[in-house]
């Protein structure tokens, strides 16, 4: 019986869809080295917290890579610079897209994206579809890769809320009560918004 060629399977885990939504490809370009492209999407979405919620989106973050038998390196990365989200509709409106700056960091099996809004709205919002991160070279299989997308707390910026607090309580009180929603908005964004695994072999 010839030997069956190893396949690339693909899972996705979006803890918040609407405020960030990631896909990770792989394509297999030579027996040993895989292009990575991704499509990741963002916008703003509404979370309860306390006895309202809050409506928040991203001014940045950092897409970490962690690679078992496999390796990019340096020269073989690919998105860094300013990137122009694609603009998308939503409810019959388009909104204006961002730009985004893009800085590469980490090791050859763990490299790193950092994310940062530079022009735009008050978050990110938009698309950047199958920009390729890299090629993978791979040691041995199976070849896996996992994904996250991390989020830093300066990172988190609220748009809007409701339910929080009445209009009768003191600015103090309001204000304490947006710093209290914060603080448990930023505790649910961890340890990661978005995950992805791809596996060869």
């Amino acid at each position: 019986m010839p030997e069956t060629a190893p396949t690339i399977s693909q899972s996705y885990q979006d803890n918040f869809p609407d405020c960030l939504s990631m896909k990770l490809e792989g394509i297999l370009i030579k027996s040993e080295h895989i292009d990575l492209p991704i499509t990741i999407e963002f916008n703003e979405q509404w979370e309860s917290v306390e006895s309202g919620r809050v409506k928040f989106g991203l001014k940045g973050g950092t897409l970490k890579l962690n690679l078992e038998n496999g390796y990019i390196p340096q020269k073989l990365r690919n998105l860094t610079g300013l990137k122009e989200l694609e603009e998308r509709q939503v409810n019959e409106n388009f909104q204006f897209p961002s730009i985004c700056k893009i800085t590469t960091d980490g090791s050859e099996f763990n490299p790193a994206w950092l994310f940062e809004l530079k022009i735009g709205s008050q978050v990110l919002k938009g698309a950047l579809p199958k920009e390729n991160l890299g090629t993978l070279t791979i040691n041995n299989q199976p070849c896996c890769v996992e994904a996250t997308f991390e989020v830093e707390p300066k990172y988190v910026h609220i748009t809007g809320v409701e339910g929080l607090w009445s209009e009768k309580d003191s600015i103090n009180k309001q204000r304490m009560a947006q710093v209290r929603a914060r603080k448990d908005l930023c505790g649910l964004l961890q340890p990661y918004v978005s995950r992805a695994e791809l596996r060869y072999g």
